[in-house]
């Protein structure tokens, strides 16, 4: 055993959060995300040679820490022993029906899915718990939906030690075979391939076995137009909900910048924002001139960043704003659009907005604009665990959650989501979820209900949720789910 290996005291799962996603191809898959803001790779195929989408999968690496709670390396095989276990459900079908996101203020009492089913079991494809090791042979994942059997991916492992997790096909149907679709949401008697849960294992070294912190998976839908994240990602709920440090010293190119470059960026996929944020267009935000004047915190530009921020919606969603920016719906969008509902609209984070006010005030910096890294192996070692975790969500919709995408409303929540930072509660106890939503965020205005600010974050260390009981850890149910996935959502 080297020195650097003696200092390890425990490891972390990373990314903490992953994310694999479902796709046609019987056998060809990519890697997703693991490094941020760089432009796609032209040698990445999407799309196998028969025009069939390739899986998404999720890479999972662990790394060794100090006492101190210091990087101090990946663990691979050749420097541990490690033994990965992950368990893979979807339990949609079991689960609250979709109306509206069950946190905002109009929310009113869900019902089940397929409540006339007594036995709950029959509706949760539960793959059970599955382990691998660098050099065994790829494990298969799956379970059944009233008896009928839904694949949910497998695992493999590379030869360095690194878990690979692939998802399903995208298949969806109906048990029995003619249950018709009558809507986007809600369909009773339908399954599908997506699915989440818990990613762990075991690790020694020299014999000495060491914690390991574990992690979670989503495994959504494609990403259709990969490189243009939504303009609130996952990323950026979850620091809202209070997962990082506090807000500190604004940076343009840091804080400011991925939010003005994400509307023009949509150029690509909506005529709208291409006409307002695109190219010669009047807020063309990737414009080099327009950027090198908001980069600066003087008085030369002071009114141009005042207008730019007066143009966003306020977080708190107290009127409604329809002419605002984002021009993207909101948790409570309608069609028709109601009267006089603010959450019709999407709003950037409390913490986004804070920014942005910083820089509108000249409170800011420029920073330095850093060109994403060639390769993983470019970034610093203690830079490492935090650019995966990163990567992953900043590739996920933050909103709006009418239902969502990758992750849905309880994902704002603190109570339901999260135990630390990045770290995802494992289950949960069904009334404490009933009797929270219903007495505590159904009542709350909306700026309370998502945004607790100044925020304030622990050390990071997993905790096991204190409200859990033995029946619902059973089928550990996770409040994490993905959503808007295919017929069946």
């Amino acid at each position: 055993m080297d020195v650097a290996a003696g200092r390890i005291t425990h490891c972390k799962i990373h990314p903490a959060i992953g994310v694999a996603r479902v796709g046609d191809s019987p056998d060809e898959f990519f890697i997703g995300p693991e490094t941020n803001d760089r432009p796609l790779d032209s040698s990445v195929a999407y799309k196998d040679p028969d025009g069939r989408i390739k899986r998404q999968a999720a890479r999972f690496r662990i790394y060794g820490y100090d006492k101190n709670d210091v990087v101090v390396c990946e663990l691979t095989s050749e420097k541990a022993k490690i033994r990965w276990k992950v368990h893979l459900a979807n339990k949609k079908a079991s689960w609250f029906r979709f109306e509206t996101a069950l946190d905002v203020p109009e929310a009113k009492a869900a019902t089940r899915r397929n409540d006339s089913v007594e036995d709950r079991s029959e509706l949760i494809i539960d793959g059970g718990e599955a382990s691998i090791s660098a050099g065994e042979a790829p494990v298969k994942l799956g379970g059944f939906f009233r008896q009928t059997p839904v694949d949910l991916g497998e695992l493999r492992v590379e030869p360095d030690g690194r878990l690979i997790v692939l998802g399903g096909h995208g298949h969806s149907g109906g048990v029995p075979a003619n249950t018709p679709l009558t809507t986007f949401a809600n369909n009773d008697g339908w399954y599908d391939d997506t699915s989440d849960g818990p990613v762990s294992a075991t690790v020694e070294i020299g014999g000495r076995p060491l914690p390991v912190d574990e992690a979670w998976l989503l495994v959504a839908p494609p990403d259709y137009a990969p490189g243009i994240p939504g303009l609130v990602t996952a990323y950026d709920v979850i620091e809202d909900v209070g997962s990082l440090p506090r807000l500190g010293e604004v940076e343009f190119w840091r804080h400011v910048f991925p939010i003005l470059s994400r509307l023009s960026r949509m150029q690509w996929v909506n005529y709208g924002f291409f006409v307002e944020f695109g190219w010669e267009s009047p807020w063309n935000f990737l414009d080099p001139d327009t950027l090198a004047q908001l980069a600066q915190p003087d008085e030369n530009a002071a009114e141009l960043r005042r207008q730019i921020f007066n143009r966003f919606r306020h977080p708190e969603l107290s009127e409604t704003e329809p002419q605002a920016w984002p021009p993207i719906y909101g948790d409570e969008m309608d069609v028709p659009r109601p009267r006089n509902n603010p959450r019709h609209w999407l709003a950037l984070t409390r913490l986004q907005y804070e920014r942005l006010r910083m820089w509108a005030h000249g409170e800011f910096r420029t920073g330095t604009r850093v060109d994403a890294p060639e390769s993983f192996n470019d970034i610093p070692l203690a830079e490492q665990p935090a650019t995966l975790d990163r990567a992953a969500l900043e590739a996920c919709l933050g909103g709006p959650f009418h239902p969502g995408c990758e992750v849905t409303w309880p994902i704002i929540v603190r109570t339901f989501s999260l135990s630390v930072a990045f770290c995802l509660k494992r289950s949960l106890n069904e009334e404490h979820l009933r009797e929270t939503t219903r007495s505590k965020y159904s009542t709350r205005s909306s700026a309370n209900r998502r945004h607790r600010y100044p925020l304030s974050f622990p050390t990071r260390r997993r905790i096991c949720n204190e409200s859990c009981d033995d029946a619902w850890r059973k089928i550990r149910t996770s409040v994490i789910r993905t959503s808007k996935t295919l017929p069946s959502s």
